[in-house]
């Protein structure tokens, strides 16, 4: 039996056993006064894209109970719990996974809401959400992301939806390049606000200025 992934509650315990109240302090900071900022993607999946390759040869498909050992040093175990199908896994030619993201449509968004609360841009009839991106550590490098995101993507043609969406934040430089080269561009941005402990989540039109001084202006 694989081991479970550690849960939010049990991180936190563990920080505060191993005395790391550095990041205790930072999470208080945030959740007290912070803004925070992410982009959101899209895919349109009538238009044609040819799928990057990674540097090494990855074939997709969806999670085993055999990949769960390889995954489980991560916080995944609320997607887990809510048994959100559609998870899928990249594997090596060697038949290793290396890679695992979920590729979820509308019909899932109130168990999403109970994992990632309105975190999240909730996808639509016509969309999917791709969330929860991992490359395992010792494969990163590899150029593996885009490789495996673009094809995941385009299982959305299974769930007969035409958009594929995606957040990140604004300065997450290496998830963002690697969204377009998996055929993504920017449309939206998130903004959550945290207030002593409240927090509201918007979407509004992404700034000239924050287009031209990001990763979309290279």
């Amino acid at each position: 039996m694989s081991k479970k992934p550690t849960n939010r509650f049990t991180l936190l315990k563990n920080k505060l056993i191993n005395g790391e109240f550095k990041y205790l302090i930072n999470l208080f900071i945030e959740k007290t006064y912070s803004t925070r900022y992410s982009f959101i993607l899209k895919r349109d999946l009538n238009k044609e894209f040819t799928n990057p390759n990674a540097k090494i040869e990855i074939h997709i498909r969806l999670q085993e109970e055999n990949d769960l050992k390889h995954f489980s040093a991560f916080d995944y175990e609320k997607l887990l719990k809510e048994d959100i199908p559609n998870c899928y896994v990249a594997i090596t030619k060697e038949g290793l996974p290396c890679y695992r993201q979920w590729l979820i449509s509308h019909d899932y968004n109130e168990k999403l809401e109970k994992v990632f609360g309105k975190n999240i841009p909730f996808p639509k009839k016509d969309e999917a959400l791709l969330e929860a991106a991992l490359t395992l550590p010792e494969y990163r490098g590899k150029q593996i992301m885009p490789a495996a995101m673009s094809r995941i993507a385009e299982k959305g043609k299974e769930l007969n939806v035409r958009w594929i969406i995606t957040c990140v934040k604004t300065d997450n430089i290496p998830s963002l390049k690697g969204c377009l080269r998996s055929g993504f561009e920017p449309y939206l941005l998130q903004k959550i606000k945290y207030r002593f402990f409240k927090y509201s989540v918007t979407y509004g039109k992404i700034p000239n200025k924050l287009l031209k001084t990001s990763v979309f202006s290279l």
